[in-house]
């Protein structure tokens, strides 16, 4: 059911989801998911709290949408809802680069709703450039789920051809990204990330005192784009 890779989120565009709007969280995260589940000794006891603010369209809003901006879209590892915005691709992109990216990332999210988000959101802002980031063998399967969905539930001009068949899926949706983005000057960067759990493990996991500055990852992105250290 499509609603496996929708949550959480309240419904936008029919089956596609997001956050349900403008909203702050703070908190100790990785803390409390330790003691939720009784591990008493835990790493980040001495953790900070993080704050984290939703803009009225429910994307991280710490790094505002700007004309003739970068806009990042992705998933978990774009939105990053559990890490403070400097430390996110978009905050890493703002300090090291002096780019203004905005965070269109959604949790739990594929393609198809990569391309939504792109065309309903992201569009109307005007950005110079938007790079696409997405990771793991998870946005493959969210790709099929993605597309089973739609096509029990079709969404208007939506076609859908073999649903299981990923690289047909994916060139449906890179071709309707590039046109949309084509239609107002902007540029398209697509970033594949190979690992999830790995990135994952390698920088957030790690208490703040044992973070590196910038990921492995990051370096990825920076180099599909072209961009240099600043």
């Amino acid at each position: 059911h499509y609603a496996a890779y929708t949550k959480p989120g309240v419904p936008t565009g029919g089956h596609y989801r997001r956050r349900p709007g403008r909203r702050v969280e703070s908190g100790r995260i990785f803390a409390a998911g330790a003691e939720s589940r009784g591990i008493a000794n835990h790493p980040y006891a001495d953790d900070p709290p993080v704050r984290i603010e939703f803009g009225r369209y429910g994307f991280r809003s710490e790094f505002p949408p700007l004309s003739g901006g970068t806009a990042i879209i992705g998933a978990s590892y774009v939105e990053a809802a559990f890490a403070d915005a400097g430390d996110t691709i978009p905050g890493w992109l703002n300090r090291d680069h002096g780019i203004r990216a905005a965070n269109f990332g959604i949790a739990f999210s594929g393609g198809f709703t990569a391309l939504h988000v792109l065309e309903r959101y992201v569009i109307p802002t005007h950005p110079a450039e938007v790079v696409w980031v997405f990771s793991g063998r998870g946005a493959f399967e969210r790709l099929v789920t993605e597309g089973l969905a739609l096509r029990r539930h079709p969404e208007p001009d939506v076609v859908i051809t073999r649903p299981g068949f990923v690289p047909l899926l994916h060139a449906s949706v890179l071709a309707r990204m590039q046109a949309s983005t084509l239609a107002i000057g902007a540029g398209l960067r697509i970033v594949y990330l190979p690992s999830r759990f790995e990135m994952f493990a390698e920088h957030w996991l790690k208490p703040p005192a044992r973070r590196p500055e910038r990921p492995d990852f990051f370096a990825l992105v920076e180099a599909e784009c072209g961009w240099s250290r600043a």
